[in-house]
């Protein structure tokens, strides 16, 4: 998947610079659910300006004949299954592949939006799927966050920062991924916001 990255970010990045900007942060993707690097499903948007979307049948058909209400209408385990069948494998790809950024091209990666649910999240945002060894619980997004931060910011890793997402929508179903538990009027940090600080400490001490 290396040679896809390269053949999508290339032409991006020399637009981009013949602009005469200083670019000093490469932006990879973001919602990275719906797919990433061109291997998305049709989202609200899909033409703008000189982009039109355009279907990625050469890596699975089906991923082009989802849009966005098809897919955030389906229940919650039937979307879970057509993800981890059409799309999570080749994300999970593209991702990797990014590693080579620090060993190819010198560069780090900066995770813009870092976070993991702490409490089950509501539809139609409901991404409660459980990675191995972190429950979906405060205990389960500090285990995450912590153990990330860790293995990326190790001497010679591949992060160069993460940011977490998001603490301003601790009042609103997104509340379970902003690090904040709310009473009333007011908002209790959760473990998971000392995590970052603790996996720093463990990887300065590898």
């Amino acid at each position: 998947m290396v040679p896809v990255l390269r053949r999508y970010g290339a032409p991006v990045a020399a637009q981009n610079l013949l602009t005469g900007a200083q670019v000093n942060t490469w932006d990879l993707g973001k919602e990275v659910e719906f797919g990433v690097a061109g291997v998305a499903i049709r989202s609200l948007v899909t033409r703008s300006g000189g982009w039109t979307y355009s279907p990625p049948d050469a890596v699975d058909p089906a991923i082009g004949e989802m849009d966005f209400y098809g897919f955030i209408s389906m229940a919650e385990d039937d979307r879970i299954t057509w993800l981890r069948t059409h799309l999570w494998p080749h994300v999970g790809r593209l991702l990797a592949a990014t590693t080579s950024l620090r060993s190819t091209f010198g560069k780090k990666v900066f995770v813009a939006e870092l976070g993991y649910p702490s409490a089950t999240l509501s539809d139609p945002y409901a991404w409660n799927s459980a990675l191995p060894g972190y429950l979906i619980s405060p205990q389960g997004a500090h285990g995450f966050v912590r153990d990330f931060v860790a293995w990326g910011g190790v001497a010679g890793g591949p992060l160069s920062g993460v940011r977490p997402w998001a603490p301003g929508y601790c009042t609103a179903g997104w509340q379970p991924m902003s690090h904040f538990a709310v009473t009333g009027t007011t908002a209790t940090a959760e473990p998971v916001l000392d995590a970052i600080a603790q996996g720093l400490q463990q990887a300065a001490g590898s």
